[in-house]
């Protein structure tokens, strides 16, 4: 820990020895403390996520079970009105069950290879399965290019975690336009950007999105929900396979956010 070291060396010179002995138990012993709070923060959320999937799924089910019943106009809205806001709500749970399981180094890497042309379909079926949900007049397109037939050998949950993200806050903030996936791959770089036509964002929040539990503190952002845990999970498991994740976004023009993974 940088600031214990200096700390102890700022004592050494400045202080005598049975002072410097007792700030040093004292600082070691709030340095565990903190670790003590943030492994007990963590245990909590994983256990309180999972406890309350359990009830949320009972309940999404029995939505469902009525969507298929026979419903007047006004009862089907309000049933549309009862899966839209549960189906937000677990997608929030997950998140908070993921980062809790992230931080508790809980879920391991299993890499195989994997094929991207197939993929891409998937992640692409996915973007109009939510565009659909959403019910927004959304067009979904993509491109690859990958000229030596590249399978790259990574965590194929973990790609696939990190792009479903972006594709869901890709729809989740854009009511018009084109929703770009493009993959590109060589021998040593695999990149997948998701381009779309939304609210954008002004470049002084660009360097706190990845924080966790954070939003953009705008109208038009924080009427979208969530629970502002998307993105950094995505930048985790993005540094888990040796990569990153870039952007490049501006006020109503728009957001790019491109996964860029070096494949050894």
């Amino acid at each position: 820990n940088p600031v214990l070291a200096f700390a102890i060396v700022f004592c050494t010179v400045a202080l005598p020895a049975n002072l410097i002995a007792s700030m040093i138990e004292r600082l070691e012993t709030a340095e565990r403390t903190q670790r003590d709070i943030n492994a007990m923060k963590s245990e909590f959320l994983a256990n309180m996520s999972h406890e309350i999937r359990t009830p949320m799924n009972a309940m999404h089910g029995m939505f469902q079970l009525l969507e298929r019943s026979e419903l007047t106009d006004r009862q089907r809205r309000w049933i549309d009105g009862g899966l839209s806001a549960s189906e937000a709500l677990q997608q929030q749970i997950d998140q908070v069950f993921q980062m809790a399981r992230l931080e508790r180094s809980m879920d391991q890497s299993e890499a195989e290879n994997i094929d991207l042309r197939e993929a891409l379909s998937q992640w692409t079926v996915s973007a109009e399965g939510q565009i659909a949900r959403a019910v927004k007049p959304l067009k979904v397109t993509s491109s690859y290019h990958n000229p030596a037939g590249v399978k790259p050998r990574l965590d194929p949950t973990q790609l696939n975690q990190i792009v479903l993200n972006l594709l869901s806050n890709a729809v989740k903030f854009s009511e018009t336009g084109e929703i770009s996936i493009s993959v590109r791959a060589s021998e040593q770089l695999l990149s997948v950007a998701i381009e779309d036509e939304g609210i954008g964002i002004d470049i002084v929040d660009q360097r706190m999105i990845f924080e966790r539990f954070w939003q953009v503190d705008s109208g038009g952002a924080r009427a979208t929900g969530g629970a502002g845990l998307g993105l950094a999970i995505s930048m985790e498991l993005a540094n888990r396979l040796g990569g990153n994740i870039d952007v490049s976004s501006a006020l109503g023009k728009g957001s790019c956010f491109t996964v860029i993974v070096p494949l050894k």
